[in-house]
């Protein structure tokens, strides 16, 4: 006699993750990491105004087979990029813990390659105007469509205007249409 058992439905909940505007006059930076597991590690990052609109993104490659290292860099990245732009109110968001918790403490604690790029990006966060959040991953769909891309080229790319391949991410997110993150 065979003995299977199912799943129920009823033990798992589906929960809506949104991605959401900042403020009037402030920037919403999304980033992300990739690490493939095959040594291609990309880093990126979007930009986005108080109505949604796309203000450009990034993506970038890594020879670091780390995802921390990837989700560091992406912040690294975009606070260089922000503060290059005067783009002064700035809210960070992010689906690593990790990076937030270094956020939180102003913390030094990143591998010893990072840490002048680190200490250079936490002198531009004490000038700015920062906030920051952690979302779930499945809400930072957008980011991570260009960490991908950056885990699969070499050299930094910049978009002045959505790149096909991270179309329907950044549409979904601006008519409001959530993810579902499941749990049990």
């Amino acid at each position: 006699m065979l003995r299977i058992s199912s799943l129920s439905l009823d033990a798992l909940s589906f929960v809506p993750v949104f991605w959401r505007p900042p403020p009037v006059e402030w920037i919403k930076i999304n980033t992300d990491g990739s690490c493939k597991g095959n040594g291609h590690v990309g880093s990126g990052g979007v930009f986005r105004d108080s109505s949604g609109l796309f203000l450009g993104a990034f993506a970038s490659s890594s020879s670091y087979p780390s995802a921390v290292v990837a989700e560091i860099v992406a912040v690294i990245e975009a606070i260089q990029i922000a503060w290059d732009k005067k783009w002064h109110n700035i809210w960070l968001e992010t689906d690593s813990m990790h990076v937030i918790s270094l956020l939180s403490a102003h913390s030094m604690d990143v591998p010893w390659f990072l840490k002048v790029s680190w200490a250079n990006c936490l002198w531009h966060i004490a000038r700015l105007h920062l906030r920051f959040s952690h979302i779930f991953r499945e809400g930072n769909c957008l980011a991570d469509a260009f960490a991908n891309f950056g885990a699969m080229n070499s050299s930094f790319t910049w978009w002045d205007l959505v790149p096909d391949f991270a179309d329907a991410s950044y549409r979904r997110d601006c008519v409001g249409l959530p993810f579902f993150r499941s749990s049990s």
